[in-house]
């Protein structure tokens, strides 16, 4: 894909050899529609994700999750198999996280989760994760999470109670995220 291409490029005359083979992005295969069709039992997910799987298929940083500024799309399979709700998904990947009981109702918490999937994420550093997740209308959105700070989080998804203010297509978020990505390099 030209944007990950693109990225790929610049950040080989940004960084190292070393620093370049941790934080390059890497695709696995492209998905089949039988395994899209399998997702979609689960949840219902933007064309325009769908497609980006059927072209290109999933992808990752080679250092995801051991190297800081990293990013991971993940697989259908991987989508297929984790909860995909926005605070379901928090919870579940910092392995418990108790102030969202702090902050929503149990309905709140029902509502995010039925209107906002994750399904992806930049792993911005030890502490803070940067969730990308998309709406009910396929609009794309991200979410950033600090664990030692997560109150400005918590004011975001407040907001999205309300309504939601995603405008993003998939293209134009996996931009922004990874020229973030090369400022902070």
């Amino acid at each position: 894909m030209g944007l990950i291409d693109e990225f790929n490029e610049k950040l080989k005359a940004l960084v190292d050899e070393d620093s370049f083979d941790w934080q390059r992005i890497v695709f696995s295969t492209p998905e089949i529609e039988e395994s899209i069709s399998k997702l979609r039992e689960k949840v219902i997910i933007p064309e325009e994700l769908a497609a980006f799987f059927l072209k290109y298929g999933a992808f990752k940083s080679n250092g995801f999750g051991d190297a800081w500024q990293t990013v991971q799309l993940f697989s259908v399979q991987e989508l297929i198999d984790i909860p995909l709700g926005i605070v379901d998904f928090i919870d579940y990947y910092w392995g418990g996280r108790p102030e969202f009981a702090d902050y929503f109702s149990s309905e709140e918490i029902t509502q995010l989760n039925q209107h906002y999937k994750i399904f992806g994420l930049k792993y911005v550093d030890d502490n803070v994760h940067d969730y990308w997740f998309f709406d009910r209308y396929e609009k794309f959105g991200n979410l950033p999470f600090d664990q030692d700070d997560c109150e400005p989080a918590m004011d975001i998804l407040k907001e999205l109670l309300i309504s939601s203010n995603l405008t993003l297509s998939l293209e134009e978020l996996l931009n922004a995220q990874f020229e973030s990505i090369l400022e902070e390099l």
